[in-house]
């Protein structure tokens, strides 16, 4: 049981570096090309250019929420693996994140 345990973590891990690579690695060159484009486009404005420049947006808009969705995962693994050793830092997080979750209002379909 622990063989196949071991080979479906290797499995994994090889899945996650061909799938989603490094996910700092991917932004940090993401944010030269489109630095790149950016200055191309300014000098010359091509039709080509502003198509790249989205698709870069895009692409860069995608691995910031991967981003974003792997700081959260850790920072409940550490709630996980930590438990009650760190209450206050803890509360802390949760009540920052009660203060982040609340509806405003609510509209019916008329806006009202």
């Amino acid at each position: 049981m622990s063989g196949s345990l071991e080979k479906l973590t290797l499995d994994l891990k090889d899945w996650n570096k061909h799938v989603y690579g490094n996910i700092f690695t991917r932004k940090r060159d993401l944010l030269k090309k489109f630095a790149n484009v950016q200055k191309l486009r300014d000098l010359f404005g091509s039709l080509h250019l502003n198509q790249v420049d989205l698709a870069l947006r895009q692409e860069l808009e995608s691995v910031l929420y991967q981003e974003e969705l792997l700081w959260k995962q850790k920072v409940m693994c550490d709630w996980l693996k930590f438990g009650d050793r760190n209450i206050k830092f803890f509360h802390t997080r949760m009540l920052q994140r009660r203060k982040n979750n609340h509806i405003t209002t609510i509209h019916n379909s008329k806006g009202n």
